[in-house]
């Protein structure tokens, strides 16, 4: 009697847990429905923001030349409260942004070029989201200054380039963009891997059309990164773009370079 009582029990109570797991999944859609759906979010406060961080978060490039005419830093830093899922970053309390911080996080291409021309800064964080977002934002980050090539100091790929980037996400668009703003195919990031080695897991079917972009473009289907890795894996670190795509289970990518090899003469490895 009693063991059915207790197995009577136990089984309410895993109903009961698996009830409100499913009542708490779904007042966490609710609310991030509502937030999408009205706006995305409470109210931003601004301290200390100027007509140009307004007008930067806005796109007004009119206003932008206003302000800048009339003196305003085009690197003053704003401290930005609130939270809003609008932004292209979300902006949490206590957030110090520039008016081109602001101009990226709303994605304003053309407010991009203008205070860049003007002298905004580009804190580099910035450039692998922004490759992420297509396109227009990366001409405007081109247009309005930045190299190519320029080293980005992030903690996964030091030194890499935004060229990594691009192949990471698998843009073609981007690729090409930046390889006819002259990237490098043969950069080297801090621990020696080229753009061929920045194919991920599991990746999309334009894949291979970024790598023979890269092939294209000069890229060495062979390079061997041999820096030293101060990481998980200690010691030296070897590896080719034939041995990534293997590693990363990307036969579309090897049977790329492969093909490459092959056109070239040039022994797999």
């Amino acid at each position: 009697m009693s063991r059915v009582w207790s197995q009577g029990t136990e089984g309410a109570w895993q109903s009961a847990a698996v009830y409100a797991g499913q009542m708490i999944l779904r007042l966490l859609v609710t609310l991030v429905a509502v937030q999408f759906l009205c706006g995305c979010g409470g109210p931003l406060s601004w301290r200390n923001a100027t007509a140009l961080h307004h007008a930067a978060y806005r796109g007004d490039t009119k206003a932008i030349e206003a302000a800048l005419g009339a003196g305003e830093d085009p690197n003053a830093v704003t401290v930005v409260q609130g939270w809003r899922w609008d932004y292209f970053v979300p902006v949490s309390t206590h957030t110090d942004m520039t008016p081109l911080d602001l101009a990226l996080s709303a994605k304003r291409a053309d407010a991009v070029r203008v205070l860049m021309r003007h002298g905004a800064r580009l804190n580099l964080w910035w450039v692998k989201h922004v490759v992420y977002d297509g396109e227009a934002m990366v001409r405007a980050l081109l247009d309005g200054g930045m190299k190519p090539d320029t080293p980005l100091p992030e903690a996964w790929w030091y030194d890499s380039t935004a060229l990594f980037w691009a192949v990471y996400y698998e843009d073609p668009g981007v690729v090409r963009l930046l390889l006819d703003a002259g990237a490098d195919p043969n950069a080297r990031d801090k621990i020696g891997r080229s753009p061929l080695m920045a194919f991920s897991t599991p990746g999309s079917e334009r894949g291979p059309e970024v790598a023979r972009m890269l092939l294209s473009a000069g890229a060495d289907p062979v390079a061997q990164a041999e820096s030293v890795y101060m990481g998980v894996k200690r010691g030296v670190y070897r590896e080719t773009p034939i041995s990534h795509a293997q590693d990363h289970r990307r036969a579309d990518i090897e049977k790329v370079l492969m093909a490459a090899c092959l056109e070239r003469g040039i022994q797999p490895r």
